[in-house]
């Protein structure tokens, strides 16, 4: 049996190639089915994979009543508003630039935390946030930051993606 490190390196290689892949299968999908298509369907997906997970690891619990309402209101903005913006954002934005956009999730993360719970900083993770935000704008202006400064933002699916990608957390 490998070992249990190896294993877990190996499980989390794995989850990144797959969740980087997915910019590109959803790109590919669009030339043939719409983007509310790809949202059911990458639900339909995650449900059975992570049921079988489940199942096989005998860990299915029903959340109690009172917690059916946040547990909904997580699966529209997690699932279906995130992914509906993420695919049709993909109609026009480059699979490349998306994923890049959508890679910057901990530096908001690292903000919210900041500024809702008081958690500090330091200088290294504000150069890292300052760091990941200019390559991001890198990215999508295509080296071109006065296009920025003119509203000229990329594609505009490049928008969406950046709506959905952080609308989720506020």
């Amino acid at each position: 049996m490998l070992n249990s490190k190896l294993f877990t390196y190996i499980e989390a290689l794995f989850a990144v190639i797959v969740w980087g892949a997915s910019f590109i299968a959803t790109k590919i999908a669009l030339q043939e089915i719409s983007p509310l298509s790809i949202v059911w369907l990458r639900f339909l997906m995650g449900v059975i994979i992570l049921g079988v997970a489940v199942f096989l690891r005998g860990q299915f619990a029903l959340p109690e009543k009172r917690e059916w309402g946040y547990f909904a209101l997580l699966g529209f903005l997690g699932i279906t508003f995130h992914q509906s913006l993420q695919s049709n954002g993909l109609q026009t934005s480059e699979a490349g630039t998306t994923a890049w956009i959508v890679a910057t999730t901990p530096v908001f993360m690292a903000l919210l935390g900041w500024l809702l719970l008081k958690e500090g900083l330091g200088w290294v993770k504000t150069f890292g946030i300052l760091l990941a935000s200019a390559g991001v704008l890198i990215v999508v202006s295509k080296g071109n930051f006065g296009s920025i400064s003119i509203g000229k933002f990329g594609a505009p699916g490049d928008i969406l993606i950046l709506r959905g990608t952080y609308e989720v957390y506020l």
